[in-house]
């Protein structure tokens, strides 16, 4: 008895620690909010797009959000993501995340496009004081089409000059993007949640 409550106990908390990334609303950095009349750029079937940022401050990387191009009604599911130190640069941290998205407007003049953000986990990674790349690949969505990155020309809010990106390793204007890391009040929350979980589970091993 005491055996499978501490399992469930140790599932719970993992749960808990890997909900986390989902959280992340505290913007670190932001390139602004998609345009949706520029053009986009390619994140699927083989392309990759790469933007740099600014980190005033060392603090860690949990995630992102974007702006897409995508035919309307179809879904991003996934993404392949890397920190890097420079346009093919130095690999800090890479991985797939899977996304949630949700509707912004739908693009207007020739494009018959839907422009929604997209946000998904991406570390932790801690990052010191500096200019990164964020690179973006592989997109996947549930109808299968391809997926573009907005170009919105973002300047970013840190100071530096204008945010550079590239194209398949070609320069072109930059992205709509947020680098994000959970909010202090998350961590107490689910700091609280969690203690109250092992306080209850630890006085029903004592009764068993």
């Amino acid at each position: 008895m005491k055996q499978a409550i501490a399992r469930i106990a140790l599932l719970a908390l993992l749960v808990a620690v890997g909900m986390a990334p989902a959280f992340a609303d505290d913007v670190l950095y932001t390139n602004g909010p998609p345009n949706g009349s520029i053009t986009g750029w390619s994140i699927s079937a083989g392309d990759y797009v790469e933007d740099s940022f600014i980190m005033s401050s060392t603090a860690q990387v949990w995630g992102f959000t974007i702006g897409v191009w995508e035919n309307p009604g179809d879904t991003l599911t996934s993404v392949g993501w890397a920190i890097e130190t420079g346009p093919g640069g130095t690999v800090i941290a890479s991985g797939t995340a899977l996304v949630s998205q949700t509707f912004d407007f739908s693009a207007g003049g020739s494009f018959n496009y839907d422009i929604d953000l997209a946000t998904g986990p991406a570390g932790p990674v801690e990052l010191g004081t500096g200019t990164y790349y964020l690179e973006l690949s592989n997109a996947q969505t549930v109808s299968g089409n391809p997926v573009f990155w907005d170009q919105n020309n973002g300047v970013g809010s840190s100071p530096g000059g204008p945010s550079l990106a590239y194209a398949d390793g070609v320069s072109v204007g930059s992205e709509a993007f947020d680098v994000e890391a959970p909010e202090p009040a998350t961590f107490g929350l689910l700091g609280i949640g969690v203690f109250g979980m092992f306080a209850l589970l630890r006085r029903r091993i004592a009764r068993s």
